[in-house]
């Protein structure tokens, strides 16, 4: 995927190279789910759910995936009192992101 630095094109900026900034499709980035033809995604009404709509050779169809967001934190304080927060659990390790705030 080749994005542009925004602006004017290159080459239509004084100096310009033409060259586009190019990005890999790395995971951290893009995310590991290969799943193709994703096209949007929407929080169901209840919140514990994901709509997928994806692009199948068969015309576009809408699935929903279960759904629990979470935080990774370096302090448990930064949550005290969210809303909607199921649970604060201690993460092993000496990281600096000790604990795992889950909704």
């Amino acid at each position: 995927m080749a994005l542009s630095c925004g602006g004017p094109p290159a080459e239509a900026r004084p100096g310009g190279s033409g060259a586009l900034l190019t990005l890999d499709r790395t995971p951290l980035l893009f995310g590991h789910d290969p799943t193709p033809g994703i096209v949007a995604l929407d929080l169901a009404g209840d919140g514990g759910a994901i709509r997928v709509w994806r692009r199948t050779p068969g015309g576009t169809v809408v699935e929903r995936e279960r759904f629990q967001p979470f935080l990774l934190l370096a302090d448990r304080a930064l949550v005290a009192g969210a809303a909607g927060l199921v649970e604060v659990l201690p993460l092993e390790g000496g990281g600096e992101l000790r604990w795992l705030a889950r909704f």
